[in-house]
């Protein structure tokens, strides 16, 4: 008995030996011949493996070095090398002479995306015949070509790496990457609704990313008709619901936060042109050449410093550019409608937006493009603007925004300065001139226009209403916060008649009964100057005083003294 037993457990120890060393004795690599000029037909692609072994636990195969060539059209570099993939069979169905996948195992993939001056990417040639075929025996009949696709319960990819490379015309290219990607999908089965579990990190801005939800049911056209996805990026997150209506994406996008500044950081792309940029095409994209449609409701975004509430809109794109349509939304304290454009085809990303503001804070719109204290200045403020530019940053939009528009504010005010005061104290009549004394600048309205172009705001046709003057002028913003305006300040009848009674009044120019003083306002963030524009004042006094002397003469007889 006790013999008996010592030959069985040497048995199940020689079994198990047999089990522990079978990975290392089974060599699989006559599989190579058979299996890889199939894998090379159907990826339309070169495919190289190192060893192939078999795997007791899981049950599988496990291949090491694994290489896929890219399309030589686009690099004749690898489009994926992973150290080792390892595919798992489920036993019961293996021992029925049925083959199921149960896992497939990619470790350290490292994936080249390429997208050219075009806008394909090297991933539309999979599949398409794009790579050698493989050599044909005299006897064999052609292979029919069948779509790629992966069924297994669960497809797993550790540690991996995707490289993004976008070639772009007139410049090098440019390129970003997904470091650390782990990527769960599970019941990757046809016409079934698979799972997806994302993790990666953004460079090279190092931004943390996730992935999570659900798409189905799968097709071999990997086009599902649910779409059901949230995610974050940085700052950022983003839920995605929708799929594949006759052939286009179509999708509605919900947010609490959205930080456009962050997002465009992580975009390849490159110094925008020092020339203005190429508006891109207004008229909309058709419905052929407009693969994607998004209908969003973004609580907040951040862009470019500016914070937009409850924004929504549509958004049409292709791979050459977008459209944004219906945009709505809160900014300053106010509303503000629009539309836009934008060329994702160019690295420098040109776009082009027309937009109107309703009701919101002068301050707050004068802060956005110049470092000038918003507090100084209050008003509901109505603007309409096209503008057009290009970069991801703001000091790369900067140098190449243009744009114009037109501006009115109602009930205003100019803190901590008296225009009127002030401009009637350096003509030295502030003394004999009775005016409530505040130290503000109150003014019923102002309007204008003005154009923008790369680095400064001109004004024109400016004006302000105030009981006790109006102001009428033109001037220019930097943006770096120094300004200019120049115009001539007509004061009110009333005023007009107690300065005309002074001996500097007298020598004023009078406009429809009007004293006008010609002025000038300049200054920068941290201090203003308001100054009379002596060279016109004395050019006016000068004129006041030659139409006084002809008139004196011509009743004394001496008319045509002063022409001689």
């Amino acid at each position: 008995m006790r013999r008996a037993a010592t030959i069985l457990g040497g048995i199940f120890l020689i079994l198990f030996l047999i089990l522990l060393l079978a990975p290392f004795l089974v060599d699989l690599s006559f599989l190579k011949s058979r299996f890889l000029p199939q894998v090379e037909s159907a990826l339309g692609r070169g495919v190289d493996v190192g060893s192939i072994r078999l795997s007791l636990w899981p049950l599988g195969v496990q291949v090491k070095e694994v290489v896929v060539r890219d399309d030589p059209q686009f690099s004749p570099e690898d489009f994926l090398r992973s150290e080792s993939v390892v595919v798992s069979f489920r036993l019961l169905p293996l021992l029925q002479k049925r083959v199921e996948v149960s896992q497939l195992l990619i470790q350290r993939p490292a994936v080249h995306l390429i997208q050219d001056a075009n806008g394909r990417l090297n991933t539309s040639t999979l599949g398409k015949g794009g790579g050698p075929k493989p050599p044909s025996e005299g006897t064999s009949a052609p292979q029919e070509r069948r779509p790629i696709g992966i069924a297994a319960d669960k497809v797993l990819v550790k540690n991996g790496r995707i490289t993004y490379v976008r070639r772009v015309k007139g410049g090098p290219p440019l390129s970003s990457a997904a470091e650390n990607f782990d990527l769960t999908l599970s019941n990757l089965q046809l016409g079934e609704i698979a799972s997806v579990d994302l993790e990666t990190r953004l460079e090279p801005q190092g931004k943390q990313g996730s992935l999570r939800g659900r798409v189905g049911p799968l097709t071999t056209a990997l086009k599902p008709e649910t779409i059901d996805l949230s995610g974050t990026v940085g700052r950022s997150d983003l839920h995605l619901r929708g799929g594949f209506q006759k052939g286009r994406l179509v999708l509605t996008a919900n947010a609490q936060q959205v930080d456009l500044d962050e997002l465009m950081l992580l975009l390849p792309q490159r110094e925008p042109p020092e020339k203005p940029p190429r508006s891109p095409d207004q008229s909309p994209p058709s419905s052929g050449t407009t693969p994607m449609e998004v209908d969003f409701n973004l609580k907040k975004v951040q862009v470019k410093g500016m914070e937009v509430a409850d924004l929504s809109g549509r958004a049409k794109l292709n791979r050459k550019g977008g459209a944004l349509e219906n945009l709505n939304g809160n900014i300053w304290g106010g509303h503000f409608t629009g539309a836009g454009r934008v060329d994702l085809s160019s690295g420098a990303f040109p776009f082009s937006t027309t937009f109107a503001l309703q009701a919101v804070s002068l301050g707050s719109v004068i802060k956005q493009f110049v470092p000038i204290n918003p507090d100084l200045f209050s008003g509901s403020a109505s603007i309409q603007m096209g503008l057009k530019g290009s970069g991801g940053s703001w000091g790369a939009l900067s140098k190449t925004l243009t744009g114009e528009g037109r501006w009115e504010v109602e009930e205003g005010e100019i803190q901590k300065v008296n225009l009127l005061a002030e401009s009637l104290s350096i003509l030295h009549v502030l003394d004999r001139v009775s005016l409530p004394m505040e130290p503000n600048t109150r003014f019923s309205s102002a309007k204008g226009a003005f154009k923008i172009d790369a680095g400064r705001i001109g004004l024109n046709d400016l004006s302000m209403n105030n009981p006790l003057f109006d102001l009428l002028g033109k001037g220019e913003v930097q943006l770096d916060g120094l300004y200019r305006v120049i115009g001539e300040m007509r004061l009110a009848e009333s005023l007009t008649r107690q300065i005309q009674a002074t001996p500097a009044g007298s020598l004023l120019p009078v406009r429809e009964g009007r004293v006008e003083v010609p002025i000038e306002i300049a200054g920068g963030p941290q201090n203003a100057r308001l100054a009379v524009r002596e060279e016109a004042l004395k050019e006016t006094a000068a004129e006041q005083l030659r139409k006084r002397l002809s008139e004196r003469l011509e009743k004394e007889g001496l008319g045509g003294m002063l022409q001689r």
